[in-house]
């Protein structure tokens, strides 16, 4: 019986009571210490575009009254491409082809920064939460008709060491000829790579519609009043489809377009009259940041020109210019057909977002701001549901506390107060979850694990080292491939007629011996000179 009166002695009940407030003092203290270590050589991430939305990705940059632009027609196939049509504000005075890779290789090279999950965050704040509901529940048990000192003291202490761990954990929170009938006029006529292209004036929509459908273009009928606006608005077309003399499967690749131009523009009616929604990515290079409405700024950083990447400098004779942010980790921007557009100063903006047919209503203008160097970050599901569980958690941890004075001056009961108040502060909980998980930027994301093959380069080193030793034998080729295939990087280094990832690499024969060139890291192909007896000529010789 004495035993019994000790454990419901108020006094006793108080010390227990402050000695759960050291417990949760000390796991407050020493949970940040082992949760945040954090390693990503290994992973690489990637937004995952969205199932059933057809996907653009385009280069817009603009300096002195010129823009220029990188586009590729998002129709492919593993034969010859249905041809494509571009409106343009103005006649064009540059056509060329780019380098198949350069803007999947951009996407992957200019990346917003992705969350971890704070799975371990999400458990600590749920424990918090269970002591937090327990020391209230406990207090108001103890305590009948009158607040006690000690309670109110511990209670308080368990408010200010909950406010502590709120602040000691992180941030929760881009010669002219006509055509016979005189209705559309050839500007221009060229070939780019595979593409053969055609600059075409017209005065109306069905005179462009009769001659894209002649001249073997898929245009639907819907197309025409789009046409007949950008006709009244004295612009051109872009027509190109793949040469009528290619054989073979076709290896599609974007056209860089240059145009004189008021102001920074991105077509987007014609592609709206389909009426189906896309997903644009647009990399902006200009003087200042670019920013519009209807897009998600994801990343903004101002360049300069890189002279200290010093990968294979030992043995190449050329490279494109290279450019980075001013950030220690930025990346490196050394694409040929990107690169060149780039210059001391410009600001490279990533933008993306999924737009509507109404937001394509009207062409794309960009704006400008003063804006500094961004970087957004997202989330996927799994790290956005453990940040909304932490969100929950907090408002109970931070609500429930506030009741307990009342209850206790009224005199309530434990079982009282869980009825009363508990339901309340749950559902003040879910709202605050569910308000966080909407406002954070929730993405699906692909993510590939193991060795990623940026590291594929070092396999590279190893054989250049070798070589300049002396090569097995005369045969270069044979020679690269048997030690490139004696390497543990072997599965991410290949032989191909096309760079596309990282550690790929070609060898072109000269007149004085072959000409190797290796896709680096960020995606930068360096060329390097190999002697007719397979040395590598040394830069400096």
């Amino acid at each position: 019986m004495s035993r019994y009166k000790t454990m419901r002695n108020p006094a006793m009940k108080n010390k227990r009571s402050i000695r759960l407030m050291l417990c949760t003092a000390a796991a407050i203290f020493a949970f940040p210490a082992t949760t945040f270590a954090d390693g990503k050589f290994f992973r690489r991430l990637e937004v995952a575009d969205e199932p059933g939305i057809s996907t653009q990705r385009a280069v817009v940059a603009f300096k002195d009254g010129v823009e220029t632009l990188i586009v590729q027609s998002d129709i492919e196939s593993a034969g010859k491409s249905v041809g494509w049509l571009l409106p343009l504000p103005a006649e064009p005075t540059l056509i060329e082809a780019c380098q198949p890779m350069t803007l999947n290789a951009l996407t992957q090279i200019v990346t917003p920064d992705f969350a971890n999950s704070k799975s371990g965050l999400m458990i600590f704040f749920l424990a918090l939460m269970g002591l937090t509901i327990y020391a209230c529940l406990d207090h108001v048990h103890c305590k009948k008709n009158s607040i006690k000192r000690g309670h109110l003291i511990s209670l308080f202490t368990l408010l200010i060491l909950i406010m502590i761990s709120l602040f000691m954990v992180p941030s929760l929170m881009g010669v002219r000829a006509k055509v016979a009938g005189g209705d559309v006029e050839i500007l221009q006529s060229t070939k780019a790579g595979v593409y053969d292209v055609s600059i075409i004036n017209a005065q109306n929509g069905d005179a462009v519609t009769e001659w894209l459908t002649s001249n073997g273009f898929a245009c639907p009928p819907s197309a025409t009043p789009v046409l007949n606006e950008y006709i009244k608005d004295d612009w051109c077309f872009l027509a190109a489809k793949v040469l009528p003399e290619t054989t073979g499967d076709v290896t599609h690749h974007p056209l860089r377009v240059s145009f004189p131009t008021s102001q920074a523009i991105y077509p987007l009616r014609l592609t709206g009259s389909d009426g189906a929604h896309i997903q644009l990515d647009l990399f902006v290079i200009a003087d200042k940041q670019a920013a519009t409405s209807k897009m998600k700024t994801w990343v903004s950083q101002g360049m300069k020109v890189e002279n200290n990447y010093r990968r294979f400098a030992r043995y190449e004779t050329s490279r494109p210019p290279i450019f980075s942010g001013r950030g220690i980790l930025s990346a490196r921007i050394g694409l040929p057909d990107v690169s060149d557009l780039m210059w001391t100063g410009c600001t490279l903006t990533r933008l993306r977002g999924n737009l509507s047919t109404r937001d394509m209503e009207n062409d794309l203008t960009l704006e400008w701001t003063d804006g500094k160097d961004w970087q957004i970050e997202l989330h996927d599901r799994k790290s956005a549901s453990s940040l909304s569980a932490i969100a929950a958690a907090a408002t109970v941890i931070l609500v429930l506390p506030l009741f307990v004075p009342t209850a206790t001056r009224q005199g309530w009961t434990w079982h009282r107060f869980a009825w009363k108040r508990l339901p309340i502060t749950l559902t003040a909980a879910m709202v605050a979850g569910a308000i966080c998980y909407i406002a954070l930027d929730v993405v699906s994301v692909q993510s590939e694990t193991g060795t990623h093959p940026i590291f594929a380069a070092s396999a590279h080193d190893k054989v250049l080292r070798e070589l300049v030793d002396g090569p097995r034998n005369k045969q270069f080729a044979k020679t690269y491939q048997e030690i490139i295939d004696e390497t543990e990087m072997k599965d991410y280094v290949e032989l191909t007629p096309a760079l596309e990832e990282p550690g790929d690499y070609m060898i072109e024969a000269t007149s004085s011996g072959w000409n190797l060139t290796i896709l680096d890291t960020f995606y930068i192909p360096s060329t390097i000179a190999i002697s007719s007896n397979g040395l590598p000529v040394l830069a400096s010789d």
